[in-house]
């Protein structure tokens, strides 16, 4: 098993580590019309959703892909109320859930498998080898994070209580544990057998974090962090975390859903700073912030 063992106590720091293009919560409308992007390691392509009922229309709704440099954007599957996806890693699959259901999307030739049946499916994960998925329920006695076999679509329980799933590894998963303040978890799986290991706290001053609003991303060929959290009374920010850091930074304000480009140098992320909230690309250390929707 692959233990993230590099990982020390971390704490909330309020600096803000780069410029970005919304500097403050005043003006923070709560609604997305980019959002939760996805960066293909195979294609070097992003996917991600896009709803924009005002201006474009129920047509519009679904899911695109976009090149890094803002080029040949499309929409490939008409979809409403998506609230994750995954690219996999062998970049046959983009993973997403709409109505209630995982489904997936085989590029570039375009065939939609759905893999469940109707539930609560949030914050999906696919493993590096293709072989399964996390996903988080948050529906009463449900609640708790979930493995699926995609082959055979056994489903199984890992924890009664964690959110934000997502697996660097094949044999393990990071996880939001909310039993305790809001620590970040790993669980270790191998054949049947299943450890969990606490390897980092995110803890505050205060605690005034607002649950299942804490989704860790690990780039772990170099060992860097970064998740978005969301404080009572403001909107959604991003944190990053470099290897031997025993601190954690606030990286961009009023921002959500980060993911790491391949080679984990760059970050692609919603803003959030007005209506009309598109996706911008950054570099892990700070420079080159540029807007790649429109």
């Amino acid at each position: 098993m692959k233990m993230i063992v590099w990982l020390t106590a971390i704490s909330f720091c309020c600096m803000v580590s780069c410029s970005n293009p919304a500097e403050d919560d005043e003006h923070f409308a709560g609604y997305h019309i980019d959002e939760i992007p996805s960066w293909s390691e195979t294609w070097d392509r992003i996917a991600y959703y896009h709803q924009d009922l005002a201006h474009d229309g129920l047509d519009s709704v679904g899911i695109y892909i976009i090149n890094p440099d803002g080029t040949e954007k499309r929409m490939i599957y008409h979809a409403l109320y998506v609230y994750a996806i995954d690219w996999s890693a062998s970049g046959q699959w983009i993973y997403f859930n709409s109505d209630m259901r995982i489904m997936r999307y085989s590029y570039p030739d375009g065939h939609v498998d759905t893999l469940t049946p109707p539930g609560e499916y949030w914050d999906l994960s696919v493993s590096p080898d293709d072989q399964n998925l996390v996903f988080s329920n948050r529906s009463g006695d449900l609640m708790g994070l979930y493995m699926m076999n995609i082959s055979s679509g056994f489903i199984r329980r890992l924890t009664n209580s964690g959110d934000g799933p997502t697996m660097p590894f094949s044999d393990s998963v990071i996880f939001l544990d909310l039993e305790t303040h809001y620590p970040l978890s790993a669980i270790s799986i191998a054949d049947t057998l299943m450890d969990t290991v606490r390897v980092v706290y995110i803890t505050t001053e205060t605690e005034d974090i607002i649950p299942f609003t804490l989704r860790p991303k690990l780039h772990s060929p170099n060992h860097r962090i970064i998740y978005s959290a969301q404080e009572a009374g403001r909107a959604p920010s991003i944190w990053k975390l470099g290897p031997g850091a025993n601190r954690a930074e606030r990286f961009i304000s009023l921002a959500d859903m980060p993911e790491f480009s391949p080679d984990g140098n760059r970050i692609v992320f919603a803003d959030l700073h007005n209506l009309n909230g598109k996706l911008w690309i950054i570099n892990w250390d700070g420079t080159g912030l540029r807007q790649l929707t429109r």
